[in-house]
């Protein structure tokens, strides 16, 4: 691969980067004007509850934000471009509005016991 082909790929594609911020088993938790270029995980969020994400931004990540078991989690009017999925949620019912997804693959992605029963139901 060129170089120049290189510098254009985003970080996750070039497997260079891991986590940037953690954020397990937080309870009001505030995380706000956080900037993350590149990585696997922009944010990634496991068994969180009534956490705040505002005003970030995160780009050229793999997941911009990746959730896991956290219920009431915010998302909201935060900044999210260049990744393979913006919003990645795991059984989580979190509220995610107000933000800004441009250029990625797949904005919002949620699974949870309703996807399951529903995919169950239908095979």
């Amino acid at each position: 691969m060129h170089d120049r082909q290189r510098r254009k790929q985003c970080c996750w594609q070039r497997r260079e980067c891991s986590y940037s911020f953690y954020v397990v088993s937080s309870n009001g938790g505030a995380f706000a004007n956080k900037s993350v270029d590149g990585g696997t995980h922009g944010f990634l969020i496991v068994r969180s509850s009534r956490d705040s994400f505002t005003s970030n931004v995160v780009k050229g990540s793999y997941y911009g934000f990746y959730l896991l078991e956290s219920d009431g989690a915010t998302i909201v009017g935060n900044e999210v471009s260049d990744c393979r999925y913006a919003v990645f949620s795991w059984f989580s019912e979190a509220e995610v509005r107000d933000n800004i997804l441009a250029n990625n693959e797949v904005n919002v992605f949620t699974f949870d016991a309703q996807t399951v029963l529903i995919m169950l139901l239908i095979y």
